[in-house]
C-alpha cells in the first residue's frame, strides 16, 4: 500500500479525494499525516477521516507497508472495514 496510488485506494475505503491534494503514493501521504517518517522499528498509527491507517513495514526510510482499517460510523452496517497491501 505504500507505493500505492491514493487515487486508487481512496475510493476502496470511502474516502474522497481533496482538489488540493498532491500525493502520489499513500506512503507520501501518511508521511505527511504523522508529520515525519517513522524508523524501521515502530509501528504508528493515524487516523484520517474515518479511517486508522498502521504503518506496518518501513524500509530504507519508505513506508512499504500500511495496514487501513474503516473505523465504526454511522453510514455503514459493517464496524470495520480493512485494506492492507504492500
Amino acid at each position: 500500500l505504500g507505493s500505492a496510488d491514493p487515487e486508487d485506494i481512496f475510493p476502496k475505503l470511502g474516502l474522497e479525494i481533496p482538489e488540493d491534494f498532491n500525493y502520489d503514493t499513500m506512503s507520501a501521504f501518511i508521511v505527511n499525516l504523522l508529520g515525519r517518517i517513522p524508523s524501521e522499528d515502530e509501528m504508528p498509527s493515524v487516523i484520517y477521516e474515518n479511517i486508522e491507517f498502521t504503518v506496518l513495514l518501513v524500509e530504507d526510510n519508505w513506508i512499504s507497508k500500511i495496514k487501513a482499517v474503516k473505523l465504526s460510523g454511522n453510514d455503514d452496517d459493517s464496524s470495520s472495514k480493512g485494506v492492507e497491501n504492500e
